[in-house]
């Protein structure tokens, strides 16, 4: 088994184990932006596919965490806030520069129109990431009081 392959097999199960599990939804999240991360540093032929897919599955996951936050699901308190602290997805801190957008157009053997798509849903995550954090704020004293409260059990 190639090692994207195992990459892509640890990220269907944290999907699976995310469904079923909520709580769980910053390992799902952590789990995709290391493979994100992993691959636009170390971009490999062929590779492109499975980077448009991570990204459209952390955006998924980030919109249901946030979704979670906006019902104040208790649940999730835990990874909202580890999430929050972490400062977002860490791929996104990644400056995507005119040199590296050509290398990943090598590398990954794109067109401009697809480098095109990948930027488009890069911004959108990074928008879905803000939505996020206003809808974290908006509920933090809900979340800081579930996390004390936990403490005290």
């Amino acid at each position: 088994m190639r090692a994207m392959d195992i990459g892509l097999f640890v990220v269907l199960f944290k999907i699976f184990e995310y469904c079923c599990f909520p709580s769980r939804s910053l390992p799902l999240l952590e789990s995709v932006d290391k493979l994100l991360c992993r691959l636009l540093a170390e971009p490999q032929r062929g590779t492109g596919l499975e980077l448009m897919e991570a990204m459209t599955l952390y955006n998924w996951s980030l919109t249901s965490l946030r979704e979670c936050v906006e019902r104040q699901d208790a649940v999730v308190a835990k990874s909202v806030r580890d999430l929050r602290a972490q400062g977002g997805p860490l791929f996104l801190k990644r400056k995507m520069s005119k040199s590296c957008l050509d290398l990943l157009k090598i590398d990954f053997k794109w067109s401009e129109n697809e480098v095109q798509e990948m930027l488009v849903l890069r911004n959108d995550i990074l928008m879905n990431w803000k939505v996020f954090y206003k809808v974290y704020k908006k509920n933090k004293e809900f979340y800081t009081k579930v996390l004390n409260d936990s403490r005290v059990h």
